[in-house]
């Protein structure tokens, strides 16, 4: 039986601005034309903040760790898939080839330390201003349909990453507690307020009726503590951060190390 997988559809596009209302509203329509994305890269957004480099995850928000701005020009986003493994996205846009060698060289060099930590699966796209040769052998991408307001064409990859299965974990029944007398005077008052059965079949329901209305109405379920403090908590968020890189402490990787 083969391995079962998922597949994520990865874009990155330059838009080439999208930083006037007319341009944006042009784009997100735009956009509603496409097909499933799950990841998409924007590169020249021009947007105050965002000058170069955006992120977008529309059904994958829940699986965020978390986004690390590295700079204009490259920005990661930290995926939480199944049996903890991860999957880092890398949104880059390099810089032009007018700028000299040094900034490219410094820019590639911010982009390598950026992936030094390392992760299940990693994908770096975006636009690295770069003359491509001819296809080789066995090479595939997919090369989607402009969009209005740049001279770009969108590129798409679809990923197939391995899918595991965790196995369940047992249920852990809370019995519930209850009173005896008020399980008396629960049912005695149930089997007032039944009617008259005309058969025997229809008693025994009414019985059958009445008793699990009572055990329901009459359970009490135990307060069950918690197993983790407040302060514990704390420190395996702390914990979380420092282990994906998204902390901005100093010592940070000083101070997380895995046995």
């Amino acid at each position: 039986m083969p391995p079962l997988t998922k597949k994520y559809n990865l874009t990155t596009f330059n838009c080439n601005s999208i930083k006037s209302g007319d341009r944006f509203q042009a784009f997100q329509s735009e956009l509603t034309k496409l097909k499933k994305i799950d990841v998409l890269g924007l590169a020249e957004t021009w947007i105050p903040g965002q000058t170069c480099s955006r992120l977008n995850c529309a059904e994958l928000n829940q699986k965020v760790v978390g986004v690390k701005y590295i700079s204009d020009r490259i920005i990661q986003v930290l995926l939480k898939l199944r049996a903890g493994k991860t999957l880092r996205v890398t949104q880059v846009y390099a810089p032009q080839s007018g700028l000299g060698n040094d900034e490219y060289d410094a820019f590639l060099d911010q982009l390598s330390s950026s992936l030094a930590r390392p992760v299940t699966h990693d994908v770096v796209l975006g636009d690295f201003n770069a003359s491509t040769g001819p296809r080789r052998y066995g090479e595939q991408y997919i090369v989607l349909s402009k969009v209005s307001g740049s001279d770009h064409r969108m590129v798409r990859a679809t990923v197939k990453l391995p899918l595991r299965v965790n196995r369940s974990r047992p249920y852990n029944h809370v019995k519930p507690e209850y009173d005896r007398l008020e399980l008396i005077f629960t049912m005695i008052e149930h089997l007032r307020q039944l009617p008259i059965a005309e058969s025997p079949n229809e008693e025994l329901n009414q019985l059958k009726h009445a008793l699990s209305s009572t055990a329901k109405s009459c359970a009490r379920r135990p307060t069950l503590l918690t197993r983790l403090s407040p302060l514990s908590l704390a420190l395996m968020e702390r914990r979380r951060l420092m282990k994906h890189g998204l902390t901005d402490r100093r010592f940070a990787m000083i101070e997380y190390a895995e046995n």
